[in-house]
């Protein structure tokens, strides 16, 4: 549990008043803002309308954070308050609600008059003992019915031990040693029972106050104790039984008496007072219809039985418990592989505990799979869950098989359903033809053709019956009816070749399921596990509405959609997640033991879904003012607990405070917190409507708070206008040392001389020059604007320096080029800190000496993750990809620092550049297994990787997976598709990207103008060309430029691609002049191509691309001599062309190739591939373009030439290291030429594979002798 607090310095606290704060009701707010509201001081006031709304309008809105909330549940809670605060509140005023100008909303009212009879009560404004306690325990109860109970009672133990509460004993430091403190149904270790045992002294005041356990029978399991310490449950009941106090299992009396008393408060009440609260109560649990004794009954029947002669048996105490406990769902369809079993196959401990009491409760566990019962029933009786009393046996219901088995009462089959004969014999003879592996299940049995470690590996490691085998395919058929036929490969075996092939194949009388990635099963037409679970309810007589269901794979869906409640854990497929109610945490966090039950409330949620994490503020506040109404402190403690929530939620606690403001409470306070919360949120809108709209006379502080929040978001203008502002207006305060940090930085990040130089002006002026921070920024701010001898100046006259003032003179240094004198400035240093080799290791890489960077890296005394990330950062920057994926092997192999967002975003650059593939999807998979946050940099730099590396529907996953988007999102979607020639998909995402309310850049009109170039569309790519200007006020910059006139010549429309370049309004450069001259290639306009060539020449006599351009349609035209004169100037000119380079992605490792290249180990074989290769393809009909070789040589010497490209060494390579019917995927740095081209398109059918080549320009996917371009590139 990490807390993350805003303050900031110098704020002016002074005595406060009372203030109170809402999280626990209130329907979704929308940005507006209450003004001139009418109010009373009671504190408990602003809860009774907040409450009628909640109840009165949608329980969705409710629920805002929890999917698991169910409209009883919000039906219990708010009744629960709404009742309390009939109790507890006196009439209520009328609060006007303000509609702020836009009309987006208002803020929600939350003042209005009782709703109520009103009772006559005191008039004090403080609340009574009796009604205090009264409030906390209803609002515990609602406390434990929406939020995380167990952390929520360590976010109040944390923050009360932090702001100075303690307990009477002593504090409970103990406590941030764990994740959560374990209650009732979240049972703790004996090492947590040591560990929190420490701090007291005497186990006899365990049952001081009344005692309870969760009641489960024939277990033995810690607990938390309603006393002054944690023991063991077999302590408590000897203590109990001494004292003559009963062990409760109402789950409630822990939650409300054991906060009370942990957390150090007296409670004991008079009689007198209890009497009159279980009345209060009894009128309470009547209104709602209240099921169960309510708390203060339960809690006098304890003590009045525990005094009894009366014995009660242990089936009687379980009946009263399960009467007590009445659970929403009666039964629980749980899949096993991927849900119940972890990644080994395995049932934890944790998850064996959480069955069990279930069990104990009268829940039915009913297993559904695709696994034959004879395993199910021997995996769960390794973990003492079948039998009679478990959730399997011969005599209990179950869906096996994916649906084709169905046992009902008494274990007896109530359907049955064989495959085909003629399937079943296909499937056989497909096996023994591919030798890939097959297993039959058939009453019980499982058989196969032949032995193979896969059929070995069924067995032992999902426990499936042994496999015989048969010694034909006809003795396979007569041994057994065969319910489904199972085949075994790798992943990528089952994905690129069974599953298409048997889609096809299984005809009318099979369908195929694919539950885990590396098995493929046949299986009857129209029969899923979801209809065996229908069939199974139907005969059991039992509701849907009783029955919850937890699944993985996709065959789980119709069962999940089916159920009450359908919960996939997060380890499954998209699909599954998308349909179901919950997703909950993956099987290996023991994701079925995760879900717990509030009977009462009639729901089930789980615990530790998504960040509900924090106390809910109204709670903390309440045993703030319990405890000595100290109502400075209580402020401090909820604007912590506010720095944890949701805008959402921040904007209901916002709401309370303006609707019942406090004469005697500072709004700037309230203020400079809730700006540093927004901003944290990413809020700028937000903060700036607190400062403009809920401060009257803002202070420097406020003025401070706004203005930082302006910086760390990089929005200099705006932080430059609100400072003027502050100059000018007769009322504002003069500013101080932080609000010129803040303004300076702004100044920096604008490089503005004058206006920095005026902000200096107004640093002497108020004498903050001579401030250590104050002096560091102006520092910084002159490197920035090219001032550094001024800067050096300032750096000189500074009395006082710390190291941050030093790092600032060498980051300057580095900044403006001159890494020499920042290394000079280095080396003076006396004392070096992190932030001093990082910032060297980054100028150097920056002016690219990547030599003298790595060496400084390896030369540090310590690293940290910021010094990793430069280096790494330097080679992606430097085009050096590999040594940057390299370098992030080595920081991960010496562990010890976990890669960070910065990291990860460097590391998924250079894959994407390389193709890397694999290692990107590592990435990914990291990222989610550690709950790294994917912000907006984070998930920009994985969709570019997908994207580029040819996965454009991972890609678009990522991108609606995002909670925040921008332009560049949304333009790396739209580049990714005009690279894969979906032309119309590009041009629809632009369209959605501005229904929702975002302007393109020049980057996203790049994206569409070369959707247009790779589909052929010219008349779309010039409307899009005018469109720029003409709509959004784009200038079209020379790369625009360059892809219209790339798209008029590949077109042919060569006339007026030059007359394009002949107006443009800038000088067109070699790139420009480029693309036309590969139209004149295309079309053979060696006239037009020759004028062009010097014209390159021109801009760059030593541009070898023209020359080659040149020669090659020279060569095509059969001017040879012609050609030879091109690469006689290229000699004289010593101009070499950029060669041909690819990667390919093997294992996790990168491997690049040259033309011609024969360095690698492996190049023997490597040439013998392509040999074999060639001689097929010319059995194919093949025949070599040498009319693209330039050079003066024989045809057969041509052929040799062409056949030794770079990306068809790496595809020689892929084969021979790849299996059969993996994708292989290449990248080239330069367009494929025709002749490569051509021969892939052949390769990828004479094998058997998809080849994806990404090349310069675009995607080519190449399957069956088919490019995805349609030879259009």
């Amino acid at each position: 549990m990490y807390v993350r607090d805003f303050w900031w310095d110098g704020v002016d606290e002074g005595p406060r008043s009372h203030l109170v704060s809402l999280e626990a009701v209130g329907r979704p707010v929308s940005q507006g803002m209450f003004r001139d509201c009418k109010h009373d001081t009671h504190p408990f006031e602003w809860m009774e309308k907040g409450v009628k709304d909640t109840y009165q309008n949608s329980w969705k809105d409710f629920s805002f954070e929890l999917p698991t909330f169910s409209r009883f549940t919000c039906c219990i809670v708010g009744m629960i308050f709404w009742s309390a605060l009939r109790i507890l509140c006196p009439p209520l005023d009328t609060v006007a609600i303000c509609q702020q100008e836009n009309d987006e909303g208002v803020w929600l009212a939350l003042l209005a008059k009782g709703v109520f009879m009103q009772r006559s009560r005191s008039s004090s404004s403080i609340p009574s003992e009796r009604k205090v306690i009264l409030f906390l325990m209803l609002q515990s109860i609602a406390e434990m019915l929406r939020l995380n109970v167990p952390k929520a009672l360590k976010f109040a133990l944390n923050n009360l031990k932090d702001s100075e509460y303690k307990t009477r004993y002593s504090s409970i430091d103990d406590v941030g040693l764990f994740d959560s403190v374990e209650l009732s149904v979240l049972l703790c270790n004996d090492d947590f029972i040591r560990k929190l045992n420490k701090e007291w002294r005497d186990e006899d005041h365990a049952t001081d106050v009344l005692s309870m356990s969760q009641h489960v029978p024939e277990l033995k399991l810690p607990i938390l104790m309603l006393g002054d310490i944690v023991i063991s449950v077999e302590t408590a009941a000897r203590q109990a039984e001494e004292r003559g106090h009963t062990l409760l299992d109402e789950i409630r009396i822990l939650l409300v008496h054991g906060l009370l008393h942990l957390l150090g408060f007296d409670h004991e009440i008079s009689e007198e007072a209890e009497e009159e609260m279980e009345k209060e109560e009894e009128l309470l649990l009547k209104s709602l219809e209240w099921r169960g004794k309510g708390l203060i009954q339960s809690a006098i029947d304890a003590e009045t039985n525990s005094n009894s002669a009366a014995v009660v048996s242990d089936d009687r105490k379980k009946e009263g418990s399960l009467r007590f406990y009445r659970p929403r769902f009666s039964y629980i369809f749980c899949d096993m592989d991927g849900t119940l079993l972890n990644s080994k196959s395995q049932i934890t401990p944790t998850t064996v505990r959480a069955l069990k009491e279930v069990l104990s409760r009268g829940v039915k566990v009913v297993i559904a799979t695709g696994k034959a019962r004879p395993a199910v029933i021997s995996i769960l009786e390794k973990a003492g869950l079948a039998g009679k009393d478990g959730a399997v046996s011969e005599f209990s219901p179950g869906v096996f098989l994916q649906g084709l088995l169905v046992y009902g009462r008494q274990g007896k089959e109530i359907y049955r359903r064989n495959l085909d004969q003629d399937v079943c014999r296909g499937a056989c003879l497909y096996s023994l033809e591919k030798k890939v592996p097959l297993i039959a299940f058939g009453e019980g049995r499982c058989l196969t053709l032949f032995d193979h470690p896969l059929a070995d590996a069924l067995h032992t490691v999902y426990h499936e019956p042994k496999a015989e085998v048969m010694s034909s395919v006809e003795n396979l058929l007569a041994a057994a009816e065969i319910q489904k036929i199972l085949f075994l490969d790798t992943a990528e075996g089952v994905s690129r070749i069974l599953r298409p092939y048997w889609s096809e194949a299984a005809g009318e009388h099979a369908s195929v399921v694919q539950a885990v990635p590396d098995m493929l099963e046949i299986v009857p037409r129209g029969t899923s596990k979801g209809s065996g679970v229908k069939m199974l309810l139907d005969h059991l007589g039992v509701s849907a509405e009783e029955v919850m269901a937890i699944g993985d794979g996709e065959n789980d869906i119709e069962m999940l959609e089916l159920a009450s409640l359908g919960i996939a854990l997060s380890n499954g497929s998209e699909k599954t997640k998308a349909v179901a109610n919950l997703i909950g945490p993956s099987n290996d966090e023991d994701g079925v033991a995760e879900i717990k039950f509030l009977e009462e409330s009639g729901d089930s949620v789980f615990r530790n879904l998504g960040d509900v994490s924090v106390l809910s503020p109204i709670l903390v506040i309440t045993l703030a003012v319990l405890h000595d109404y100290n109502h400075r402190k209580t402020i401090h403690l909820l604007l912590r607990c506010a720095a944890q929530l949701s805008m959402r939620q921040l904007f209901e606690i916002q709401a309370q405070i303006i609707a019942s403001p406090i004469p005697s409470i500072d709004p700037n306070l309230i203020a400079v917190k809730f700006i540093g919360v927004s901003s944290s949120h990413g809020n700028l809108r937000h903060s700036v409507l607190i400062f403009n709209h809920f401060l009257s006379s803002p202070n420097i502080f406020a003025y401070n708070a706004l203005l930082k929040a302006f910086s760390q978001h990089n929005a200099w203008h705006t932080t430059i206008s609100y400072f003027n502002n502050q100059l000018v207006l007769p009322n504002a305060p003069n500013p101080d040392e932080y609000t010129f940090t803040s303004v300076l930085k702004a100044c920096a990040g604008l490089a503005q001389v004058l206006e920095g130089q005026k902000v200096h002006c107004f640093v002497t002026k108020y004498g903050c020059e001579s401030n250590l921070f104050v002096r560091n920024s102006l520092v910084d701010l002159y490197f920035k604007v090219g001032c550094n001898c001024i800067a050096q100046k300032l750096f000189d006259e500074m009395v006082v320096r710390d190291v941050v003032s030093w790092n600032t003179l060498i980051s300057g240094y580095c900044f403006s080029g001159m890494v020499d004198k920042a290394r000079m400035v280095f080396d003076g240093m006396m004392e070096k800190n992190l932030v001093s080799w990082s910032t060297m290791i980054s100028g150097y890489a920056r002016t690219g000496n990547l030599e003298e960077a790595r060496q400084l890296f390896e030369n540090m005394p310590i690293r940290n993750v910021v010094s990793w990330n430069a280096m790494i950062a330097g080679y992606a920057q430097n085009e050096k990809y590999a040594d940057a994926i390299e370098l992030f092997r080595q920081m991960q192999h010496e562990g010890g620092l976990a890669p960070n967002d910065v990291t990860l975003v460097s590391v998924l650059s250079a894959c994407a550049h390389l193709g890397a593939l694999d290692l990107g999807k590592w990435i990914h998979k990291f990222i989610r297994r550690n709950k790294i946050e994917v912000g907006l940099f984070l998930g920009n730099a994985l969709a570019d990787m997908y994207a580029k590396c040819g996965c454009i529907l991972e890609a678009k996953g990522v991108f609606h997976e995002m909670q925040e988007r921008d332009v560049i999102s949304w333009s790396i979607i739209i580049m990714g598709l005009a690279m894969y020639g979906y032309a119309n998909e590009a041009f629809n995402f632009f369209a959605e990207m501005i229904e929702d309310g975002l302007e393109p850049n020049d980057i996203s009109f790049m994206g569409l103008l070369t959707a247009c170039t790779h589909a052929g569309l010219v008349d779309k790519g010039l409307e899009y060309f005018d469109m720029m200007a003409q709509v959004y006020g784009i200038t079209p910059k020379i790369e625009h430029y360059g892809c219209v006139i790339d798209l008029l010549s590949r077109a042919g429309r060569l006339d007026q691609a030059e007359s394009l370049i002949n107006s443009m309004p800038m000088q067109p450069n070699v790139i420009v002049w480029g693309a036309l001259l590969g139209g004149c290639r295309i079309y053979k306009d060696a006239v037009r191509g020759e004028r062009v060539v010097w014209r390159i020449l021109e801009l760059d006599s030593n541009h070898s691309g023209s020359l080659v351009y040149l020669a090659n349609v020279y060569a095509s035209m059969g001017r040879l001599d012609d050609a030879a004169n091109c690469r006689l100037r290229m000699r004289d000119n010593k101009s070499m062309k950029t060669p041909g380079c690819s990667w390919i992605e093997i294992n996790n490792s990168v491997y690049e190739f040259f033309m011609g290249d024969s360095t690698h180990p492996q190049s023997l074989r490597i040439y013998s591939m392509i040999r074999e290769l060639n001689w097929k393809m010319k059995v194919a009909g093949y025949k070599p373009k040498t009319d693209l070789v330039i050079h003066n040589i024989d045809e057969e010497e041509k052929e040799d030439a062409l056949s030794t490209h770079s990306e068809k060494l790496a595809l020689a390579f892929g084969l021979i290291h790849t299996s059969e019917g993996t994708t292989i995927r290449i990248v080239k740095n330069l367009r494929v030429c025709n002749d490569c081209h051509d021969a892939i398109k052949i390769i990828s059918k004479i094998v058997e594979r998809e080849i994806v080549v990404r090349d310069r320009s675009r995607f080519h996917h190449f399957k069956d002798g088919k490019c995805s371009c349609n030879d259009y590139w």
